[in-house]
């Protein structure tokens, strides 16, 4: 038995979700992969993989599996690349997920550049605002926006981006403005559910003051609620770098409420390894890079990442 070789058939099958999938990125027939993982689960005599006629999902024992087999992976690769001499040869297979707005707006450019730096280098990337658990769902890295709540995960911050409470200047001719933010109680709300709290938090005086978010509609996406909110339809809050064009043209109106908190951090993620694949590393030091690129602490707004100069092509890893 070659373990190493069933343990990339292992990785490739956990990651797909399939036998035949694992079989054609392994170049390999789906008899011959799935002979592999039952002679590695025989070996380690537990179960990896669930299968049923219509999926394959991992076993508690599995995700554990899989978290040190890609560590043992990742290292061989590299010191495979190492003694070729091909130390600054990036290649594999690179998983990144992120919510989807913020990757539309603003990864578009770094991601252009950094997979010209390395042609060898293939990235898969999954754009959703929901969770992405990186053991589970076989991710490498994933950008967040907001509070972290997994301490096991190593993070990066990236940038910044406060959130703003918004409406048209034509619902707000039509219905007043709130002077306070109790005053929103009497105004329809736009609530993006995305935010995981029941309330609106503000900052009035320095002590923090909560508005029940009852939204008239309610909707897990941002950008769904700025079109609301340019429709007319009611006040949202909404990250900034998602309605900064728009209020900058006056479309839309920020209202005078500081909200709590104050800034959004924006991290990359990614578990905390004794063997990190050098590809994650560089990916994660590029984006870094990247958005400091406008100086420590930059805040993201609607026209960052667009820019594709020389001067962010040129960002070394």
């Amino acid at each position: 038995m070659n373990k190493l070789l069933a343990m990339r058939c292992f990785a490739a099958v956990a990651e797909l979700g399939s036998f035949s999938a694992a079989a054609r990125r392994l170049g390999r027939s789906k008899a011959s992969v799935s002979r592999q993982v039952a002679e590695l689960e025989a070996s380690f005599d537990a179960q990896l993989l669930l299968r049923t006629t219509r999926r394959v999902s991992l076993t508690e024992t599995g995700q554990a599996c899989l978290v040190r087999c890609r560590e043992l992976l990742a290292a061989l690769d590299d010191l495979e690349n190492a003694v070729r001499g091909r130390e600054a040869a990036l290649g594999g297979m690179l998983r990144v997920a992120g919510p989807q707005t913020f990757a539309e707006l603003h990864l578009g450019g770094a991601i252009d550049a950094f997979m010209r730096l390395h042609p060898a280098l293939e990235l898969e990337l999954s754009l959703t605002d929901g969770y992405v658990d990186l053991v589970r769902d076989a991710c490498d890295v994933a950008i967040r926006i907001g509070a972290l709540e997994d301490s096991s995960l190593v993070a990066r911050r990236l940038a910044t981006s406060r959130i703003l409470c918004c409406a048209a200047p034509g619902y707000l001719g039509r219905h007043g403005c709130p002077a306070t933010p109790a005053a929103l109680a009497d105004h329809v709300l736009v609530v993006d559910t995305n935010f995981r709290q029941p309330s609106w938090r503000f900052l009035v005086d320095g002590r923090s003051e909560m508005v029940r978010a009852r939204g008239r509609i309610q909707v897990n996406s941002a950008v769904f609620v700025r079109e609301q909110l340019l429709a007319g339809a009611g006040v949202g809050l909404v990250p900034e770098f998602i309605v900064a064009d728009a209020v900058a043209s006056g479309a839309l109106a920020a209202l005078p409420f500081e909200c709590e908190p104050r800034e959004l951090g924006i991290h990359a993620v990614y578990p905390r390894r004794r063997h990190l694949a050098r590809r994650v590393r560089a990916f994660v030091d590029f984006l870094v890079a990247w958005f400091a690129a406008d100086g420590p602490g930059a805040r993201v707004n609607a026209a960052r990442g667009q820019r594709q100069g020389s001067s962010r092509a040129d960002i070394s890893t």
